[in-house]
């Protein structure tokens, strides 16, 4: 074989090992469906667009206007080294994007988050409603806007997916040069203040960017588990901490909404690895999301990211007769207590009856004389969220 073939072929073969060994994304589902869920993606190398299978995060649309994607109560961990690009509309609601590893002071992570413009799609952009934030997590962490064509970042924006921002939106534009974008980086390297360009530590909120201050610890794991005994036992452990105060351990049954359930107290101050348990004894039936948040001794405080545990769900109420002609009876079990509705199958409450400790076990009635036949839902809600529903079928 001719030496210049053989060198070709040589740089081939490395190009190629290169390829496999250092460009290795990975799609994590931490629980959840496409467009719904908590989700981690890691790995080095790039995400060049958001049209391809293994993008499980977000929901994928066709409509006459061309292809967006959605995220409803979303955790998105960004947790690369490398860029992730978003090249086709992307609608978040009551969701996060968190870019750079773990979400709590780890800076071993240079994830990068790339906006395209778009000259033929007038809706290509990052649309963040009220209840959305992009969190940058460490000075390694930065968006990059394109300015030609002028991308876009629109936040505490308000209309349905698909749609255009409305006049006014608050907007994050790769032509306008951001306060933020001048913060230093990791080791000895300054991003310039160039246009459209804001870097870590740093959040984007519907108030816009806010510099954040990373908390002194390195998290190296959180998991959740049900045990045997239907309850669930976390388990954390810390790289390194200093002057850290208390970790809160929160719960939401729906990923948006967070309660505490408890405290641990941190060792405070310590350069070798630190394990923490918590165990909750009453998980709802369901999903159950658990959450870390963590307060240093100067009460900075950041969270975590999401852990989801589906507990097997056990029906606390029975409907009869169903199907129905004039009336139904639900008989809540002994226990329960929270609100029992009728909804219409589009959500709209019909008739709603309170389920207290005094009258936990019943049976409720609902006249059905005055409705068409159809389909309804019979929903009860307990405390702090958890809900459970079924189809209830009205004949005449």
């Amino acid at each position: 074989m001719p030496k210049f073939y053989k060198s070709v072929l040589l740089l081939a073969i490395g190009l190629l090992f290169m390829f496999t060994c250092f460009s290795q994304i990975s799609w994590i589902n931490n629980g959840g469906n496409p467009g719904e869920g908590n989700f981690t993606i890691s790995g080095t190398g790039a995400v060049s667009s958001l049209d391809t299978a293994g993008d499980i995060a977000f929901a994928k649309h066709v409509s006459p206007d061309g292809i967006y994607y959605t995220c409803n109560n979303c955790a998105i961990n960004i947790e690369i080294s490398g860029q992730f690009t978003i090249d086709y509309p992307l609608y978040l609601f009551n969701s996060a994007i968190y870019i750079g590893k773990t979400g709590i002071g780890n800076v071993n992570s240079t994830a990068s988050f790339y906006v395209e413009g778009s000259l033929t799609n007038s809706r290509q952009a990052l649309y963040l409603d009220g209840n959305s934030s992009l969190q940058l997590v460490s000075s390694g962490n930065f968006i990059s806007l394109q300015s030609s064509p002028t991308a876009f970042i629109y936040y505490n924006f308000q209309g349905n997916e698909n749609s255009l921002a409305p006049a006014g939106t608050l907007q994050f534009t790769g032509t306008q040069t951001y306060p933020l974008c001048g913060n230093s980086s990791t080791g000895t390297i300054a991003y310039s203040c160039s246009s459209g360009l804001a870097n870590g530590p740093s959040i984007l909120t519907a108030n816009g960017f806010t510099a954040s201050v990373a908390l002194p610890i390195v998290l190296v794991e959180f998991t959740a588990d049900l045990v045997s005994n239907n309850s669930v036992v976390m388990n954390w452990s810390t790289q390194t901490e200093t002057n850290l105060g208390y970790f809160t351990v929160e719960r939401s049954t729906d990923g948006a909404n967070w309660n505490a359930i408890g405290t641990v107290v941190a060792v405070g101050n310590s350069q070798v690895e630190s394990n923490y348990t918590f165990r909750d004894n009453g998980p709802f039936p369901g999903s159950n999301y658990y959450r870390l948040g963590v307060t240093d001794l100067d009460n900075k405080s950041g969270f975590t990211q999401t852990q989801l545990v589906e507990k097997p769900v056990t029906s606390v109420f029975r409907i009869f007769p169903n199907p129905a002609r004039n009336y139904t009876d639900v008989s809540i079990s002994n226990g329960q207590y929270g609100t029992l509705k009728l909804l219409s199958i589009y959500g709209q409450v019909l008739q709603q009856q309170n389920v207290s400790v005094a009258n936990a076990g019943t049976t409720f009635n609902f006249s059905m004389a005055n409705y068409p036949a159809g389909n309804y839902l019979i929903e009860f809600l307990g405390p702090n969220g958890a809900k459970q529903n079924s189809l209830l079928t009205l004949l005449h």
